[in-house]
C-alpha cells in the first residue's frame, strides 16, 4: 500500500507544481510552496524528487502522456478528427487558463535551460512516430496530401500546434476548430 501512496503523492506534487508554475512561475515557485499545496512538509519533497528540475521533468512528461493517445489509430480513421482529439485535452482540463499559463511558463524555461530543452526534445522525439503514423494513415486514405513525406508533415503539425497554443494564450480562447482549419489549409 505504501507504493500506491507514493504514486498518489507524486501525482499530487506534479499537479500542485503545474498549477504553481502557472501562477507564480517556475523560478518563483519553491519546493516548500509545492509541498504546502500538497499538505506535506518540505522534507517529504526529497522522498520523491532530488530537485525541482526533476519534478519539472515529471510534470512535462505527465501532461504530455495525457495528451499523447498512442493506441487510437482505429478504423474508420479520419485524420483531422484524430488530430482534434489529441488537441482537445487542453480544452477539457479543469482550468484551461492554468493550463495555458503553465504551457507558456514551460516554453519560457526551455528557452533558458539547456537541460529542459534537451528533455523537451526527447519528449517530442517520443511523440513524433505516433504523429507520423497518423499522417501516413491519412495519406493512405487521401485525407492528407501525398507530395511531402509524412515525417515532414508531422514536424510541421507540431510547429503549427505550438504556434497555435502561443497565439491562443495571447489572444484568448481560440477554438480547436481554428487549429484544425489552419492544418487543413496547409495540408
Amino acid at each position: 500500500m505504501k507504493y500506491q501512496s507514493g504514486v498518489q503523492t507524486k501525482e499530487k506534487m506534479m499537479l500542485a507544481a503545474f498549477e504553481l508554475f502557472a501562477v507564480k512561475g517556475y523560478l518563483n515557485t519553491s519546493m516548500g510552496d509545492i509541498m504546502t499545496k500538497v499538505g506535506l512538509t518540505k522534507a517529504n519533497f526529497y522522498n520523491h524528487y532530488a530537485s525541482k528540475k526533476e519534478l519539472l521533468f515529471d510534470v512535462i512528461h505527465y501532461f504530455h502522456q495525457s495528451t499523447a493517445l498512442v493506441d487510437d489509430i482505429d478504423e474508420p480513421f479520419d485524420f483531422y478528427n484524430w488530430l482534434k482529439r489529441h488537441a482537445e485535452f487542453e480544452a477539457n482540463v479543469e482550468n484551461p487558463e492554468v493550463w495555458r499559463k503553465a504551457h507558456m511558463e514551460i516554453r519560457a524555461i526551455i528557452k533558458h535551460d539547456p537541460d529542459v530543452q534537451a528533455f523537451m526534445k526527447n519528449v517530442y522525439i517520443e511523440w513524433l512516430p505516433t504523429l507520423v503514423e497518423a499522417v501516413q494513415k491519412g495519406q493512405e486514405l487521401q485525407q492528407v496530401r501525398m507530395n511531402k513525406p509524412a515525417e515532414e508533415l508531422a514536424e510541421f503539425i507540431q510547429v503549427v500546434y505550438d504556434g497555435f497554443m502561443v497565439h491562443r494564450h495571447i489572444h484568448g480562447n481560440k477554438s480547436l476548430d481554428e487549429f484544425i482549419a489552419y492544418i487543413k489549409l496547409a495540408l
